[in-house]
């Protein structure tokens, strides 16, 4: 799997910064100032991004996470109570990610956090 997959796209990544997603993450996708996206991951000790495929320093004009299916996992379950799991409201929200034909796990449940955000469910 590349590791794009693994991870939100660069518009649902937009979408959950905007619903309120301010957790740290692993990956960060960089936008420079012609406009392409960078998946990339933070140099700590040298404060830059580096591109994970070809490890090449864009220069940032925005950074937004680039949020991975076990990053929203954690999220979820932190806010989703358990009797949830045979609720109406958890059964909408699985329905309306799947029903969005979301081609990995990170989109799906990106669009499921988004949709209990969106409702005022979380």
């Amino acid at each position: 799997m590349k590791i794009e997959e693994k991870v939100t796209s660069l518009e649902l990544s937009k979408r959950m910064v905007k619903l309120g997603w301010d957790y740290e993450t692993e990956r960060y996708w960089v936008e420079d100032i012609n406009n392409k996206a960078y998946l990339c991951r933070l140099d700590k000790k040298r404060d830059v991004f580096v591109d994970i495929t070809t490890e090449l320093e864009p220069l940032p004009i925005s950074v937004i996470p680039a949020i991975d299916a076990i990053e929203i996992g954690e999220r979820l379950k932190a806010f989703v109570l358990p009797e949830w799991n045979s609720s109406e409201k958890w059964h909408n929200a699985q329905r309306n990610s799947m029903d969005c034909n979301a081609n990995t796990e990170a989109e799906s449940k990106g669009l499921m956090w988004c949709y209990l955000k969106e409702n005022k469910l979380i």
